[in-house]
């Protein structure tokens, strides 16, 4: 009994330690718009479209909430900024890219298009960089194309996107922000919280 008292603490340290691990996360790219809304169902999201955004220039990032208790911005890595035109915001110079940021939500996307000088959309390639460094390539014809991130055991905090050629503008509309909604489960927990359930169930 002496012995069992001993190690008792030790096999309870081990087991919390066990039991509340963090997952290892993992950051998830879409292309399908609708496929990603089903993904974030039981998420608080935000539908932004630019309804309330006046026309014209900004040299600072553009931070967005409506109506929400979390926000993103949007910032261009080019020193000229961004602009506003007809609920859209595009980059002002080749080789900028449009960059999103947020403190921690669960997901972020939108519909990008690859523009001339004059607005129109033309054909390229998208070069989209995840928080995490990770660099993907996607070709695009002369139309708009859904780009989403969600995170799966940690939270999404950026979204680059960009062109691969010198020439093409990018533009940016219709996003959608989603974080978990009051009294639901941010998805980091979810694979801990199974764990410890099984966990438990084979103690029984």
């Amino acid at each position: 009994m002496r012995r069992s008292a001993v190690w008792m603490p030790h096999m309870v340290a081990c087991l919390l330690l066990i039991t509340f691990a963090p997952a290892q996360g993992e950051l998830v790219l879409y292309e399908d718009r609708v496929a990603f809304m089903e993904a974030i169902l039981d998420q608080q999201v935000l539908l932004d479209n630019f309804e309330n955004l006046e026309n014209g220039y900004y040299a600072d990032p553009i931070v967005r909430s409506e109506g929400t208790d979390f926000e993103y911005s949007l910032s261009s890595s080019s020193i000229v900024g961004l602009m506003a035109q007809d609920l859209l915001i595009s980059t002002t110079l080749p080789k900028s890219v449009i960059e999103l940021a947020t403190g921690a939500v669960q997901a972020i996307g939108g519909e990008f298009t690859l523009t001339d000088y004059e607005g129109l959309p033309i054909a390229g390639h998208l070069r989209i960089t995840l928080q995490d460094g990770t660099v993907v390539t996607r070709s695009i014809s002369d139309s708009t194309v859904f780009i989403g991130v969600l995170g799966v055991g940690e939270s999404v905090t950026s979204l680059s996107v960009g062109a691969t050629a010198n020439a093409p503008l990018v533009t940016v509309g219709s996003m959608v922000i989603a974080a978990p909604a009051a009294g639901v489960l941010p998805m980091a927990f979810i694979p801990v919280f199974f764990f410890s359930r099984v966990r438990r169930s084979r103690r029984k």
